[in-house]
């Protein structure tokens, strides 16, 4: 899947240049009880940007009229 359109999301792939934005809604994840992020900082918030580029279970979800990264799906397809 290249990526999924509608009126007010863009379903993408990851790139490189999304990490502030996926930097910034991780970190407010930091403490949350289902998908926390303890112990983030900038500098080791890499990793998770490298594991969605290397992974085509990621896509970015992006608001397409300001191109702001806002959170992120995973797709995963079982039994295929």
């Amino acid at each position: 899947m290249k990526e999924i359109r509608t009126a007010r999301l863009l379903l993408r792939p990851f790139r490189e240049s999304d990490y502030g934005d996926l930097y910034e809604f991780l970190a407010q994840l930091r403490d949350d009880e289902f998908e926390g992020y303890p112990g983030i900082t900038y500098e080791n918030g890499r990793t998770y940007l490298q594991q969605r580029l290397d992974s085509e279970a990621f896509y970015a979800a992006e608001l397409p009229d300001t191109g702001k990264v806002i959170g992120n799906i995973t797709l995963w397809a079982q039994g295929l």
